[in-house]
């Protein structure tokens, strides 16, 4: 250990009398060894603090292992198609009859309540208004469906307990639902054919062409319903048929996957308290827009349940980055909730 400082103190000397030392670079005349390893140690500080932020959204916090885990952020997938279970389609025209029928219970049942009632109606076939409905959404079966997206929302919705536009679309899957059971029951197979196979199409097109998280929900639980009330159709009876209701089955059992999915995700972004970390994850990675959006809405709710004011701007900051983004359904969602006030947040629970 004498020997190694008598050479480290002999090669530094030979550094400030203008000779260069083998083994360092940074040693200048009067500067201290120790300089040198402070450098680099700040250097190496830097690098780990700036690696931390990095994982660290925004100064929130760092995001949980739900969001962090494998594939979480993959789009949810149905991994088959109802195909042979829906009617065939000619022209276009199936998204107006869909506006039509939502329009036309929205007439009819302009309140929650009004809606709760039309949805313990155990056979609509008994008031031809309901049945008006139900045949727009047969019709709308049999269409092409030309629009980029199937919206009955005018902005992005929030994330409210009760939801009158998602109740109205749960209403009219409901509908065709009750009115295939009813069919099915009085033994008109081919009328609770056409019913169950409506809803399966309306539910299938809200799932793929929904913008918006309420949409896509209502649609994906539709699918469930409607194959559950064709499983018995094509199983036995008139109309049994064993490669359809294999095409029910399988078709089944992708729907189950994708909600499984769907539900895990939806806790984490629909939640009483949502934790902005992981909001902001999903904001940043996901690879479907719609829970991207939903995120962003939920986070504005998320800066008035914190206490921590700084964490609050922070969300504030990241709201309004992403009210630039070039996705103007982004940029709308995240204009919307930096707009949020303490009033809004109380609407929720309406």
């Amino acid at each position: 250990m004498r020997w190694s400082a008598f050479v480290r103190r002999a090669l530094l000397q030979q550094a400030c009398d203008g000779q260069r030392p083998v083994f360092t670079k940074v040693k200048r005349c009067g500067v201290s060894w120790k300089v040198g390893f402070g450098i680099a140690f700040v250097i190496v500080a830097a690098f780990v603090a700036a690696l931390i932020y990095s994982m660290t959204p925004t100064g929130v916090g760092q995001a949980s292992s739900k969001t962090m885990a494998p594939g979480f952020m993959d789009s949810i997938r149905v991994g088959a198609q109802p195909d042979g279970l829906v009617p065939s389609t000619a022209g276009f025209g199936a998204g107006s009859l869909y506006t039509q029928a939502y329009h036309a219970l929205r007439s009819l049942a302009p309140s929650r309540h009004a809606l709760r009632r039309i949805n313990h109606i155990a056979d609509p076939a008994g008031d031809p208004r309901l049945m008006t409905i139900v045949t727009l959404i047969e019709k709308a079966a049999g269409k092409g469906l030309a629009r980029t997206h199937l919206l009955f929302y005018t902005q992005p919705p929030l994330p409210k307990v009760n939801d009158v536009v998602q109740s109205r679309l749960e209403t009219l899957l409901t509908l065709t639902a009750q009115a295939g059971a009813a069919y099915q029951f009085s033994n008109h197979l081919k009328k609770a054919q056409a019913a169950f196979s409506a809803g399966l199409a309306f539910g299938y097109r809200l799932w793929k062409k929904g913008l918006f998280v309420p949409e896509r929900m209502v649609g994906i639980d539709a699918m469930d319903e409607s194959l559950a009330g064709m499983k018995s159709l094509y199983r036995k009876g008139p109309l049994k048929n064993m490669y359809l209701d294999h095409s029910v089955l399988k078709l089944d059992r992708h729907v189950r996957a994708a909600l499984s999915k769907w539900d895990a995700k939806y806790q984490i972004v629909h939640n009483v308290n949502p934790f902005a970390p992981d909001l902001i994850n999903i904001i940043r990675h996901d690879h479907d827009v719609s829970w991207r959006i939903a995120a962003i809405t939920s986070l504005g709710v998320a800066r008035w349940g914190t206490s921590n004011a700084g964490k609050a701007r922070a969300m504030l900051r990241f709201l309004s980055k992403e009210s630039r983004s070039n996705n103007g359904w982004i940029s709308a969602a995240a204009k919307q909730a930096a707009a949020f006030t303490r009033i809004t947040i109380n609407s929720l629970s309406d």
